[in-house]
C-alpha cells in the first residue's frame, strides 16, 4: 500500500538483519520508540518487514517473534491494531497476552474487524499477507479512523 496518500500516516519498514541478535540493542530501542513516539504524537503507524533477500520470508518465525517483541510496548499503546499475515497476528497477539477476539464486522469479504480480550482490549483488523487490492489496507485505516472519531463501529 501506498501511505503516501494516506495523511497523518509513517511508514516503517524493517529489515529483516535488523531482527536478528539482541533486542536490547541501540538500533531496536530506536525502532521501538519511533513507532511508539509517532503514535504518541496521534499518527498512525504502518510497520512491515521489508522484502528480504534470502529464502529468509517476512513470515519466519524468528524475525516475526523479534517484530512482536519490539513492537509490544507501542502496540500497547495504540488504538487499535491492522495485522497482516497469520504468523505476523499470532506473534504480536501473543505477545500482548491477547486471548480472543469478539468479532464485530467484516470490513470487505475475508478481512474481519474484531475487539481484542485479554491483556488489551482495542479493534483488530486481521488480514491475510497476500489478501486484498492495492488499496485496501487504506480503507481499513480509514474505517479505523471513523470508529475511532465517532465511538460507533458501523
Amino acid at each position: 500500500m501506498r501511505v503516501e496518500s494516506l495523511a497523518n500516516a509513517q511508514r516503517v519498514t524493517v529489515d529483516p538483519a535488523l531482527l536478528g541478535g539482541d533486542l536490547q540493542s541501540p538500533a531496536h530501542a530506536a525502532l521501538a520508540a519511533a513507532a511508539g513516539n509517532s503514535l504518541a504524537g496521534g499518527m498512525d503507524v504502518i510497520v512491515d518487514i521489508a522484502p528480504p533477500d534470502s529464502a529468509q520470508g517476512s513470515g519466519n518465525p524468528q524475525l516475526v517473534a523479534s517484530l512482536a517483541s519490539l513492537l509490544a510496548r507501542a502496540a500497547r499503546e495504540a488504538s487499535a491494531l491492522v495485522l497482516t499475515g497469520g504468523e505476523t497476528a499470532a506473534a504480536l497477539l501473543n505477545r500482548l497476552d491477547v486471548k480472543s477476539m469478539r468479532l464485530l464486522d467484516e470490513i470487505e469479504p475475508g478481512i474481519p474487524l474484531g475487539l481484542t480480550l485479554g491483556g488489551i482490549s482495542v479493534p483488530v483488523v486481521t488480514k491475510a499477507g497476500g489478501f486484498g487490492d492495492e488499496g485496501c489496507l487504506k480503507r481499513i485505516i480509514e474505517r479505523l479512523r471513523f470508529m475511532r472519531q465517532t465511538g460507533t463501529v458501523a
